[in-house]
């Protein structure tokens, strides 16, 4: 009895790995159980592991079983899936808790104001050592080229205002220059930082 469940379960990914809806509807079905047990496993070590989260990696894990199963590696189709739903579950818990612990850190802009009758920020006043060192400077002109392959200062707005920044200019004079609110200037450096990392 258990043989012929294995080779139905293999014959509806058959079915599915050809586009059959019926079947992938199917094998859903059949696998649920599993990933909601594989659920209740994973989020006792993580309370903040989603239910939803967790299906629908146990779900992408499917596909990738139907989709990368091969019958020649001794391995039975009902494990395979077992693994491939395992394995997109914890990866997809390591990402939920990297975005956890990534918000409940306080972060300070560098672009926050310390004395706002001379517009001084917190970036002018983080030491300026390294700025001699062949190495740093070497790695800086790098990151720099690519920062404005990115924001071209000649077509971008955000290019014209990191541009800006970079040669000195205060908030108030970039948003003057750049026809843009000081508040619009500080979320667009802000977005940048965030994208460049």
């Amino acid at each position: 009895m258990e043989e012929k469940k294995k080779d139905h379960e293999y014959e509806l990914a058959c079915l599915a790995r050809q586009d059959d809806e019926t079947a992938l509807e199917e094998l859903i079905n059949i696998f649920m159980p599993m990933f909601k047990r594989l659920y209740r496993e994973i989020s006792t070590f993580y309370d903040n592991f989603h239910y939803d989260d967790a299906l629908q990696a146990g779900r992408i894990g499917l596909f990738k079983a139907i989709y990368f199963y091969r019958e020649d590696k001794n391995m039975a189709f009902h494990n395979f899936v077992h693994l491939c739903a395992l394995r997109e579950m914890r990866s997809w818990q390591k990402s939920e808790m990297s975005h956890y612990y990534i918000d409940q850190k306080p972060i300070l802009s560098l672009d926050y104001i310390i004395r706002e009758e001379d517009e001084t920020y917190l970036v002018d006043l983080i030491s300026k050592d390294d700025y001699d060192n062949p190495e740093v400077i070497s790695m800086n002109r790098m990151k720099l080229e690519n920062i404005f392959k990115t924001y071209d200062p000649d077509k971008t707005v955000e290019g014209k205002v990191l541009k800006m920044k970079m040669e000195g200019y205060s908030y108030k004079e970039i948003a003057e220059a750049v026809n843009i609110s000081s508040k619009d200037v500080d979320n667009i450096l802000h977005k940048i930082r965030k994208k460049i990392g």
